[in-house]
Parts: structure tokens; sequence; C-alpha cells
């Protein structure tokens, strides 16, 4: 056996061959744990990124809903689980003040390299956007966003930009409250602030049309349906009626006033052969005989066949719970008055119109003030001597209605002009008001329109990464 000697000893307490492999080790770890935390980190943001924009996605899509707050997250956790592919989340939402939503998403994801110090990461995520369409579903309940415009032109046989379908001249008074302009064409605002929430227009805009937003989807003609209940019974009968009624009942039936064979229970039908012309300083038709009644007890729906509504000098008419229906040219009559609305040519004359439509569900006229046959394209013009209050929908769907008058709201606070072509001149007074409560409140259909989105802000708020 060989004996260690000193010196070999020495020799081996001297070698440094190997001796970095303890202090290396030691320090790997700090290296790879880093290099983890950097890895789990990195995961952290793709998965931030991702729920950002599910979030974004999720918001613009609430915003296009109706419907309660609870109605709209269902529908958007779906979409936000879908795109997270199954990902677990805790999400709020609400609808703000404005009419905006806002919608956030808080996702945890568990950690890969560093379970023991981090054992997951915690992504919260939130996005606003606000629809531009304002409003509210349609009576009907038909999905979509519904138009509540104060005045809607139609524009059919006209060129997308022709610059006429809807001018505002000279120096009006005009004040639109809960309501908004909409042109299926282009639009032209050369007067003062008009007070409408946003102008719509599918063509373009141009002047100083309040918030304009030109390029948006056109509406279809909803009340166009509404003809096909014009069933005429005057023959070539056309000599007219003079109405100054003296007690507010409606006339009895003669030559040129008839009724339908066929009596309906929910509201009166009477047809009027030939130009109605409304005189005197009365009410058409009777409140109900109760002492605290302040309208008729039932409808009335008044044909004008082969002719027009044409105002007498000086008259001031009440038609409360009243539809004018300009159902124009009966067959085989060749000659007689325009389906038109006259009004005095001033010259000190006036005539005031005070008329709110009807409203009960089975009315195939509910809701609507004046409404005038689609097959018509006559024109109306309004003069200075027109004195109007409305309320419901006064339809004229191919006349270009130029207003020189004055038209206000009346007392159920919710008024649409929906006309071919609109063009108000000179120093008028208009102010219409459009109440969802109130609007509801007479059946009023609206016009569905395509969601589009005007505003959509994504704000990212801390995440604990």
């Amino acid at each position: 056996m060989k004996t260690v000697s000193c010196n070999t000893v020495w020799k081996f307490a001297r070698d440094r061959k190997g001796s970095i492999s303890i202090p290396m080790t030691i320090a790997i770890i700090p290296i790879i744990a880093a290099t983890g935390a950097a890895v789990d980190f990195g995961r952290g943001l793709i998965m931030a990124s991702k729920v950002q924009a599910a979030v974004d996605q999720a918001a613009l899509t609430a915003a296009n809903l109706s419907g309660t707050d609870v109605d709209k997250k269902e529908k958007v956790d779906q979409i936000l689980s879908a795109a997270l592919v199954g990902t677990p989340a805790a999400t709020t939402f609400a609808t703000n003040s404005d009419t905006s939503v806002t919608y956030s998403a808080r996702v945890t994801m568990a950690t890969m390299f560093t379970p023991f110090v981090f054992p997951y990461i915690a992504v919260r995520r939130q996005a606003s956007a606000r629809a531009t369409v304002a409003g509210t579903p349609g009576v009907l309940g038909v999905a979509g966003w519904s138009d509540t415009s104060c005045i809607l032109t139609l524009g059919e046989d006209l060129q997308l930009d022709s610059d006429n379908i809807m001018s505002w001249d000279g120096s009006p008074s005009v004040r639109l409250t809960g309501c908004s302009l909409r042109s299926n064409r282009s639009m032209k605002c050369n007067g003062g602030t008009l007070g409408a929430s946003a102008s719509y227009a599918h063509g373009s805009i141009t002047g100083s049309c309040p918030n304009p937003l030109p390029g948006q989807p056109a509406v279809l003609d909803i009340y166009a349906e509404y003809q096909t209940n014009i069933l005429p019974i005057c023959g070539a009968t056309k000599s007219g009626y003079t109405w100054a009624p003296t007690n507010g009942t409606l006339p009895a039936g003669s030559t040129v006033v008839k009724f339908p064979a066929t009596t309906n229970s929910n509201y009166n039908e009477i047809h009027i052969c030939g130009t109605l012309t409304p005189a005197g300083t009365k009410q058409l038709v009777a409140n109900a005989s109760t002492s605290s009644a302040t309208e008729p007890d039932k409808d009335t729906v008044i044909v004008i066949e082969d002719g027009g509504l044409a105002l007498a000098d000086d008259a001031v008419t009440t038609a409360k719970r009243v539809t004018f229906v300009l159902a124009g040219r009966n067959s085989g009559v060749t000659d007689g008055d325009n389906p038109i609305v006259t009004w005095p040519s001033d010259n000190g004359h006036l005539a005031s119109l005070i008329s709110t439509p009807g409203s009960n569900a089975n009315n195939p006229f509910k809701a609507m003030s004046i409404y005038q046959d689609p097959d018509n394209d006559f024109d109306q013009t309004w003069k200075p001597g027109a004195s109007a209050r409305f309320d419901g929908v006064v339809y004229l769907p191919k006349a270009k209605l130029t207003l020189s008058g004055n038209m206000q709201y009346g007392a159920k606070q919710c008024l649409k002009i929906v006309v071919g072509e609109f063009t108000l001149n000179g120093s008028v007074s208009i102010s219409m008001k459009q109440s969802t409560t109130a609007c509801n409140a007479i059946n009023m259909r609206y016009y569905e329109v395509a969601p589009v989105v005007a505003v959509a802000a994504a704000s990212a708020t801390p995440s604990y990464l």
C-alpha cells in the first residue's frame, strides 16, 4: 500500500479544476426563474391583448342591442366566451347616462414557471361603445334599432346626392327635441341652429346640419303597406263637403258623405267624396260623454276620395283621434282636386288645424295624423297662412313639402314628418318633439335601420400581471 505524501495532498488542495460547478449550480436557479417569469409575463400580455379585442367586440355588439342590461350582458358574455375559447371570465356590464355601454372582463391564467411565487396572472380589460342610431325598439318589438327622426325624406325618385332632398333655408325658428333628421338621399342645411340630436343621410350632408353623419343605411318605408286599407266607396261622385259641425257629431250619410257597409267597434270610418273643407271654429268629433273626458271615445278615419283637405279662411279645426286619409282619385274619374292639404294664402287670413291621431291597436291607420296614398306624388306647399299643431305621423311619401307656415307638436308630444322631399323657407317657426313614452302611447311604429357604431373607445384598466 502506497503512502500518500504531504506533497501529494498539497497538490490536490491547490487543484482548481471543476470548482466552478457548485456556484454555477447555485446561480442558475434565479436565471431559470427569471426566464420562466418572463415567459409567463409574455403569456399574460398575449392574454391581455386577446381579452381586450374580445371586450371591444362585445361592447360594440352591445351598443346595438335592445332590451335590458341583463339581456345584453347575457348575449355579449356568449361572444366573449367564444372569443376566449372557453376561458372563464368575470364580467360586468352597464348602460351609461349618455346611452353608451361599458363592458369589462377579468380573466385569470395559471402560471407555468412560477407557480410557487406567482400562482396565477389576472387580466382585466374594459371597453365602452355607443351606437349612432338613437332611439328605442319599435312598438311591434321587431329586432333592430329604430329611427326616431322628426323629419325623414325618402326621395325615391331622386339621385343619391341631389341637394334638394332636405333643405333648410332662410332664418327659421326651429326647435327639435328628442329626435334627429334623416334622409335616404342627401341633406343640406343653410339655416340657423336646428337643435336635432344628429343628421343622418344615406348620401352627402352639406352646410350646417347638426352632428352630420353621412353614408348611413337607408330605411325602408314601413307605412306604404297601409295603402291596402284604403277601400274606395264613393264612385264618380265628387262634389265635396264643407264640414262646420255644431255639436261635434259625424255628418249623416249622403251622396258625398258615405260610411262602409260594415261598422267597426274600434273606430269610425267615414268617406268624403271630393274635397273636405273644414270651416268655423269647431271640434270635428265630440269628446266622450263622461264629464272628465278630453277626447272622443273612438278613433275616426276620414277617407277623402278624389279631393284634398282644404282649410277654409280663418278656420280653427280641432281633430282629436282623427286620421285624414288622402286616398287620391277613384278609377273612372278624370278630373277633380289634387289629394293635398291646402291653406289660406295669408293676405290677412289664417287657418289652424290641431290634430291628434287615433291610437287604437286595431285601427289600421293608428298613429297617422295625415296619410297620403303612396301612389300619389302631388307636392304640398303650406303657406304663411298655415298654422298646424300635429301629433303622430304626417305621411306624404312622394310629395315635396315646402313649409312656409308654422308647425308645432301637440299635447301628445310625438310628431314625425315623412315626405319625399322637404324644404323650409323663410322666417317660419317649427317645433317638433318625440317622447318615447308618448310615441308608444299612440302606438307609433318606427322605421327600422341597421345599427351603425360611431363611437367605440377601449380603455385598459390596471391588470394584475
